[in-house]
C-alpha cells in the first residue's frame, strides 16, 4: 500500500517518468505503480544510483514496446492472415516479439533443425531442410543452439541446393558436433506462417500476424 512517506518521496504513476524518479531518488526508493509504463528508452543505473531500490507494487509493466494502431486488414485468399503497417519508429528495425492481449507472439520459424556442418561465414543444412526458396531472405534470422550457448544472427544469403546459409556474424567455435545439439532454426519468413500459429512476420515496413482461434475476433 502506499504510505504518505511513498506518496511524497518517489511513487511513480503509469504515463510519469520513471527514469526521471531513478535519477531525483538515487540510493532510495522508488516504488512503482500497478499499471502499464512506457519507456522511450533503457533506463539508466550507473554508479551515483548505488543503493537505489525498485519496487512494484500490483505487477507493473515496463514496456519499451511500440502499439501498432492498424488497421489490421485481411490478406487475399487468406482469411486467416492479417496485415498491418508498422508505425515510423519501427519501420527497418528487427522486430522479435509482438505482444497481443498482453500475451507474447514470436516470429514464424521453421521446425528446429540440425545443421551438418559449418562454414566460415555460416552453416551448412542438412539434407532437404531448406526450401526450395524464400521471399526475403535478408528479412530472415537464424537462432543456433550448442552446448550451453545460443547465437542469434541475421540471414544474409541461403543457398537451397549448396545448403549454404549465410550469416552476417558467423560463431565462432561451431564444432557441428551432433551430439551437442548442433540444433537451429530460421525464423521471420512469411513461408512458415501457417493459421491460427500465433506468429508474425515483418519485412520493415508491415507486418503480417497469423491470430490465435480464440483471438480471431479482435482481427477480424
Amino acid at each position: 500500500p502506499r504510505t504518505a512517506a511513498s506518496t511524497r518521496a518517489a511513487w511513480v504513476e503509469p504515463g510519469a517518468s520513471l527514469q526521471a524518479a531513478i535519477d531525483e531518488h538515487a540510493g532510495s526508493t522508488v516504488h512503482v505503480a500497478p499499471g502499464r509504463h512506457p519507456l522511450t528508452a533503457p533506463l539508466r543505473l550507473d554508479q551515483r544510483h548505488s543503493g537505489t531500490r525498485i519496487i512494484g507494487h500490483g505487477g507493473p509493466v515496463l514496456s519499451g514496446g511500440e502499439a501498432i494502431p492498424g488497421p489490421w486488414t485481411p490478406v487475399a485468399g487468406r482469411d486467416w492472415l492479417y496485415r498491418a503497417q508498422l508505425p515510423p519508429r519501427l519501420r527497418g528495425g528487427l522486430i522479435s516479439q509482438l505482444w497481443v492481449g498482453g500475451q507474447r507472439r514470436g516470429a514464424a520459424r521453421s521446425p528446429t533443425m540440425r545443421f551438418a556442418g559449418i562454414a566460415a561465414d555460416g552453416l551448412r543444412a542438412g539434407p532437404r531442410q531448406l526450401l526450395r526458396s524464400y521471399s526475403n531472405v535478408t528479412a530472415m534470422r537464424c537462432l543456433i543452439y550448442q552446448h550451453w550457448t545460443a547465437s542469434y544472427s541475421r540471414v544474409t544469403a541461403i543457398d537451397a541446393v549448396s545448403g549454404n546459409v549465410t550469416l552476417d556474424r558467423p560463431v565462432d567455435g561451431l564444432s557441428g558436433d551432433l551430439a551437442s545439439g548442433s540444433r537451429y532454426f530460421l525464423e521471420n519468413a512469411p513461408e512458415y506462417l501457417a493459421p491460427h500459429s500465433g506468429t508474425f512476420y515483418a519485412d520493415g515496413a508491415t507486418i503480417l500476424y497469423a491470430p490465435l482461434e480464440s483471438e480471431a475476433s479482435r482481427f477480424g
